[in-house]
């Protein structure tokens, strides 16, 4: 029985150990970033890409090398349309694109 106790806690202190390195590399991804400028920022500090911020690690990807989250907006421009409060007599107030 000692020696189960013994087992079970060896175990617990490499499940410690081993672990942190595996959650490192899955610390960013391109969801946690609001601009490609700050996914840029975190790509440009190690460019081996271990978060996959410039495509999936390992993976053949079409995109432009070297740049991390191509499908984010960047600062100063908007990808999404504008949107604002619109008056009509039949429906009265709406949310509508503009």
């Amino acid at each position: 029985m000692k020696k189960l106790s013994y087992l079970a806690a060896l175990v617990m202190v490499l499940a410690i150990v081993i672990t942190p390195p595996a959650i490192a590399q899955d610390l960013y991804d391109c969801a946690d970033f609001q601009y490609q400028e700050d996914a840029q920022a975190v790509y440009d500090q190690d460019t081996s890409d271990p978060y996959g911020l410039d495509g999936l690690p390992g993976e053949a990807y079409a995109g432009t090398q070297g740049v991390a989250c191509e499908e984010l907006p960047q600062r100063g421009t908007s990808s999404a349309a504008s949107y604002s409060w619109c008056w009509d007599d039949y429906y009265g107030w709406y949310y509508c694109q503009y």
